[in-house]
């Protein structure tokens, strides 16, 4: 268990008759409780974390405190002192709250909030309100919906408005309620804030991976809402219906809600069709319109060539196994050129070159084992050798 701390004190505070005067404590401990003192004595029932008066009197004057305690022990927060000032005697605007906050808000949605009884008149002769207005730089996000206009407050009677929110943008808004009136005191303003939020998936590359043309490659694709609002899925499928290299497998049921920083997995296969980049890209549909995420994978030639076009042709290597150079060699029956592939165990490139054989007859190719000046590793390796209109696989290994 942890001890009881004060963190945040309360602090002195002033109020005028009728209104609302509140103190807090912040503390941190396990199951810690709270119980509130005025002037030395318990105030039974006053036992949470903020002390609130409403309608407070001449009487509620004094000194304040709050006992935090729990299993380990107990301490006594710093005393605040609570001045209550009789009512002036022409009319007076005052405010039950000093600031609204909307909240995140989907943008272009509204949200409403009433504030009842948020006008008194704390005065001792009638009050006249002849305007209520909004002013600021975002004013036009927020809206007056009941209790606008002009009206009149005895002394001590209260007026209620609700407000609105409509967030034109994902971004911060604030502005500032205002009354124009007779009040004797300089009338207070009310502070109004609201965020425009809305769900998004920022756009990316994903890679699929590298496959032999012909042969398949399963991977997923994680798409994530990185915005601050939810985010409704009711679509993913390929930007171009001709799309042939890739294919999306079975994906959760539609339509599917994404919350800030949830993701959706879409499980990809990929299948190219021909040696090189293969790209195509998603359309995920949302609620907040279409975001597009590329894919890309890298198709590799095929190693599987029939063995009688090999033995027909009689291409050799040595020495198998080898540690350092590997001699290819075979016959042509006219000058030609020959172009030599070499691939490792999974399909990636080791090396590549072209001969330019000048004569019929024998011909002998040296690789020395290494790829952009780099020893390759051991393991088995493939040489694809094109020889005319044939194609000669030739499996060899390196042993280091």
């Amino acid at each position: 268990r942890e001890s009881v701390a004060i963190t945040t004190q309360p602090k002195d505070t002033a109020v005028q008759t009728n209104l609302t005067a509140k103190f807090s404590v912040t503390a941190s401990g396990t199951d810690a409780k709270y119980q509130w003192m005025k002037n030395g004595a318990n105030r039974p029932g006053d036992t949470l974390s903020t002390l609130t008066i409403a309608n407070v009197k001449l009487s509620d004057s004094g000194n304040y405190k709050c006992v935090v305690k729990n299993l380990c022990g107990s301490l006594e927060s710093a005393v605040a002192k609570l001045t209550v000032t009789a009512p002036p005697a022409g009319p007076a605007l005052a405010l039950s709250i000093s600031a609204v906050d909307f909240g995140c808000n989907k943008v272009k949605t509204t949200k409403d909030s009433l504030l009842t009884n948020v006008v008194f008149n704390g005065g001792g002769l009638p009050l006249n309100v002849t305007a209520v207005t909004i002013k600021g730089a975002d004013a036009a996000d927020f809206a007056i919906v009941s209790g606008g206009g002009s009206f009149t407050l005895a002394p001590n009677e209260k007026h209620t408005v609700t407000l609105r929110f409509t967030a034109s943008t994902k971004a911060t808004k604030s502005a500032v309620l205002e009354f124009t009136s007779n009040s004797s005191t300089t009338a207070p303003t009310l502070a109004l804030t609201g965020k425009g939020c809305s769900g998004m998936i920022e756009s990316f590359t994903a890679f699929a991976g590298t496959a032999m043309v012909g042969t398949s490659k399963d991977t997923t694709i994680k798409i994530c809402n990185t915005g601050d609002f939810d985010l409704v899925v009711t679509g993913i499928a390929f930007a171009h219906s001709s799309v042939t290299d890739f294919s999306i497998g079975t994906i959760p049921m539609l339509p599917t809600i994404l919350k800030p920083n949830d993701c959706l997995t879409i499980p990809i296969t990929f299948t190219p069709t021909v040696e090189g980049m293969r790209e195509t890209s998603i359309v995920i549909t949302t609620d907040e319109g279409e975001f597009s995420v590329a894919v890309n994978g890298t198709g590799t030639p095929s190693t599987g060539v029939d063995e009688s076009i090999i033995a027909s042709n009689g291409v050799t290597v040595y020495p198998n196994p080898s540690s350092g150079n590997v001699i290819f060699s075979g016959e042509v029956s006219a000058p030609m050129p020959i172009k030599v592939r070499i691939f490792d165990g999974v399909g990636n490139y080791a090396y590549q070159t072209t001969l330019g054989i000048p004569s019929a007859g024998t011909f002998n190719f040296t690789w020395d084992g290494t790829n952009n000046g780099n020893r390759v590793s051991s393991g088995n390796y493939t040489a694809l050798l094109s020889i005319g209109t044939q194609t000669v696989r030739v499996p060899f290994v390196i042993v280091r």
